[in-house]
């Protein structure tokens, strides 16, 4: 099996998991936006992006290094190397949990109501629980990625979406309204969780205390912290934004460009996070055992396929957008679909700036990605703060595509002095014709439902933007041919 069909296989089974915990994206996100006032809905997405920002703290990249040191110590003669590696990880982002769970509470408690409102205040205090929760979950999820089992990395992910979703509705008609309601339920499924990940490692025997290993531990940090920093940098790339909405147009218009960020971030997660997924310890294999010739070529054609990818799906949300917020958030966030294009736009840049990350990685540069990143997180707040005045709502969605496009430029200069890829400019003219003539295609029609206005014209755009790139561009041929001829084999099996 080749490089790209392995990758695209394994990118598929994690597709599988965030195909079903999007769709159940599809009915929370509508129900929550119809249950809770804007200004509620704009609070929780406040204090949800306060609360991945201290779970980031609080993992410290150790979560990196679940990956990295797994294979060494699965592959050890010594007979207590796999006890060792999983007491370390789970022992130590306890302890790292506990620590920064507490100290985000006491923070949060003892804030002079200047600094945090009674308001933000509540949530904030209950969402505390979900630091030490969501620090855990992340590394107990990791053993499931490198022991290969994705099904269960799927189902798991599946299964708390869903009981989050019944958890949290329940408390909302028995309790109340409230970001604070939301917060709650989502505490109690996860801690439910931890529970049910941690016992099949009680059961092995794989967790014990006199099997913690201070030294590997501080190695683990060592690997993850500079990881940890450029992860913080991109979650404050996409938050600090939000906050700057509130401190100048308040929660109703914070709710308004939530949602639409919400919307697109679905968009940039089908794409980017079952690619990364697989795509990180792939080319860290081609890199290992082909070379440096290889792995560019691998990441070359990897970058063709995204490139072809985000033009289809920017294409298709400049059509659709209205009608896919009008379906999931109702009439109430019409507005916001004005909002839509432009920061899926943004968000398609940082896909591609993904690709130019791994010559980085490979040479070991990490705290060069958090360097770049945190220049893109000023370049985001110097842009809120010259256009949030002036523009509204509006400056915020340009401040996302300006920051990522600077970040893109960077990103590429930085990958070209280390790895350099080969750049489809050919090619990416090709895309960007065939999605200006799928969106053009489409853009006419109009139905009087929502639903079959999104349906036909998002098909409309796909299958003209399809036989666009399949008329002009030859290697999509031969791929489209391939395809046919191995469709055909297995059918006439």
């Amino acid at each position: 099996m080749s490089d790209i069909r392995r990758l695209y296989q394994e990118s598929g089974s994690y597709l599988l998991g965030m195909a079903g915990t999007t769709l159940l994206g599809f009915v929370s996100f509508p129900l929550f936006t119809r249950i809770l006032p804007v200004n509620e809905y704009g609070l929780l997405n406040l204090v949800l992006r306060t609360l991945a920002m201290a779970v980031v703290v609080s993992k410290l990249g150790l979560q990196h290094s679940v990956v990295r040191f797994f294979e060494e110590h699965r592959t050890s003669p010594d007979p207590n190397a796999l006890s060792r590696y999983y007491s370390v990880v789970c022992f130590g982002s306890t302890g790292l949990a506990i620590a920064f769970t507490t100290v985000l509470a006491a923070t949060v408690w003892a804030a002079p109501g200047g600094w945090i409102s009674e308001t933000v205040r509540r949530p904030l205090l209950a969402a505390s629980a979900l630091v030490f929760t969501g620090t855990v979950i992340s590394q107990l999820m990791g053993f499931l990625r490198v022991t290969g089992r994705v099904r269960a990395f799927a189902l798991f992910q599946v299964a708390t979406k869903a009981a989050t979703i019944v958890v949290v509705t329940i408390l909302f008609f028995q309790w109340e309204r409230t970001a604070r309601a939301f917060v709650v339920g989502t505490v109690l499924v996860e801690a439910g969780g931890v529970l049910f990940l941690t016992v099949p490692l009680l059961r092995g025997g794989y967790l014990r205390i006199g099997s913690f290993d201070a030294g590997l531990f501080r190695g683990m940090l060592a690997f993850g912290v500079p990881l940890f920093v450029f992860e913080l940098s991109s979650v404050l790339h996409e938050s600090l934004g939000r906050f700057l909405i509130q401190a100048y147009l308040g929660s109703v218009q914070l709710g308004y460009y939530s949602a639409a960020h919400n919307v697109a971030s679905y968009c940039q997660e089908l794409l980017l996070t079952p690619l990364n997924l697989a795509l990180v310890p792939m080319f860290v294999r081609i890199w290992t055992t082909q070379g440096r010739t290889a792995t560019q070529a691998f990441l070359s054609r990897v970058l063709n396929d995204v490139l072809f990818g985000a033009f289809v799906v920017t294409a298709g949300v400049v059509v659709c957008a209205r009608d896919a917020m009008l379906i999931l958030a109702s009439r109430k966030y019409e507005q916001s679909a004005a909002l839509v294009p432009v920061l899926v736009a943004g968000l398609m840049l940082n896909v591609v700036v993904s690709i130019f990350y791994a010559g980085i990685y490979l040479e070991k540069r990490t705290w060069t990605m958090a360097r770049l990143v945190i220049s893109a997180s000023l370049v985001n707040v110097a842009l809120n703060l010259l256009l949030l005045p002036r523009l509204g709502i509006s400056g915020a969605v340009y401040a996302t595509l300006g920051s990522y496009s600077v970040l893109l430029l960077m990103t590429a200069g930085a990958c070209r002095r280390a790895l350099p890829l080969d750049i489809p400019w050919t090619a990416c003219g090709g895309y960007l014709i065939a999605a200006a003539a799928g969106a053009a295609a489409a853009w006419p029609i109009r139905f009087q439902y929502p639903a079959l206005n999104l349906t036909v014209r998002g098909a409309i755009v796909v299958v003209v933007y399809g036989a666009v790139v399949w008329l002009i561009n030859p290697r999509v041929r031969e791929l489209f041919r391939a395809f046919v001829k191995q469709a055909l084999a297995m059918l006439a099996r």
